[in-house]
């Protein structure tokens, strides 16, 4: 599940004002590809591990309950969407077999609407891992 909050409405070029959904709400199915990285510092006689993650994901939109009711007007959308993601991750062995993961994550899901066509999310994606590092 993917939630996402809106600036409630967006200006086209002529300077007009529409309206649109305050919160968007993803059932998503993330299709990634992950390649792992390993460095050795001789100096410090230390690995670092990274991970680099991208690819696309396939979404059901849910818009929030009572939108067609706020902005008074017949109100479409597409449901289906598509996405796509990328992020960066450091990983920090904690035990035998396990690990955590902390990055940078960008985030681009479509949204189905006239005016406002994509959702952008940047943030920080968290992961804890198991099995061989």
């Amino acid at each position: 599940m993917v939630f996402m909050r809106s600036c409630l409405s967006v200006t086209n070029d002529a300077g007009n004002s529409f309206l649109i959904p305050e919160k968007f709400n993803y059932v998503d199915i993330p299709i990634l590809l992950q390649q792992d990285f390993f460095r050795y510092s001789r100096l410090t006689r230390k690995a670092s591990h990274y991970s680099l993650q991208g690819g696309l994901h396939l979404g059901y939109l849910f818009h929030e309950n009572g939108f067609e009711q706020r902005v008074g007007y017949d109100y479409k959308t597409s449901p289906l969407n598509l996405g796509a993601s990328a992020a960066f991750q450091w990983i920090k062995p904690v035990k035998w077999n396990s690990a955590f993961a902390i990055g940078p994550e960008v985030k681009v899901l479509s949204t189905g609407e006239e005016h406002a066509k994509v959702a952008i999310m940047a943030g920080l994606k968290l992961g804890w891992r198991f099995g061989n590092i």
